[in-house]
């Protein structure tokens, strides 16, 4: 057992130990004023991935074109509420190339502030991140770089124990239910 915690926490991911279930479905703080509708909210009842990247970034755009195909695969699975989200660096490169990540995939880009309010006190994450979401809202598992890398599927398998719910986070080691008795 302690050995599969350590290969998970090695892998990058955070796994956040849920409070009791019923408590976690709590509408999530959105934070951003001015940033327009909170994509977590607006999509609950759906598993929301958030990937953080920047639009002058060759690898973000094959990421973005990766998660979509991702997207579509899990979709035929017959998992389609999945909803995922790009969030653009706020730095002035970033901003005067978002199209680059615009055209890259049909999903939704969300351009943060020069501050990096979604980046830093949003999501809490770095480029390259991925943060998920589950159902009720409530960040479930943070992938960090490099583990975010799509094609060596990690990614994948989060999204679907996310989508399957709590009980099938316990096949992550670290992942635990609070008692409430």
């Amino acid at each position: 057992m302690a050995a599969g915690l350590l290969a998970w926490l090695c892998l990058g991911l955070t796994l956040l130990a849920p409070v009791a279930w019923s408590q976690r479905c709590s509408p999530p703080t959105w934070q951003g004023e001015g940033l327009g509708e909170n994509p977590v909210a607006a999509n609950r009842g759906k598993v929301v991935l958030v990937a953080l990247m920047k639009g002058y970034c060759s690898y973000c755009v094959s990421q973005a074109r990766k998660l979509e195909a991702l997207k579509t695969r899990l979709a035929s699975i017959n998992m389609p509420d999945i909803a995922m989200y790009i969030v653009n660096g706020g730095e002035e490169i970033s901003r005067s190339q978002i199209s680059n990540l615009v055209v890259a995939s049909s999903i939704p880009v969300l351009q943060d502030t020069a501050e990096h309010v979604m980046f830093r006190s949003i999501f809490r994450g770095n480029k390259d991140d991925f943060i998920v979401y589950d159902r009720c809202g409530q960040m479930a598992v943070a992938i960090r770089h490099p583990y975010s890398h799509v094609d060596n599927g990690v990614t994948e398998r989060v999204l679907k124990a996310v989508y399957r719910g709590p009980t099938h986070l316990l096949l992550f080691p670290g992942h635990q239910q609070t008692d409430t008795t």
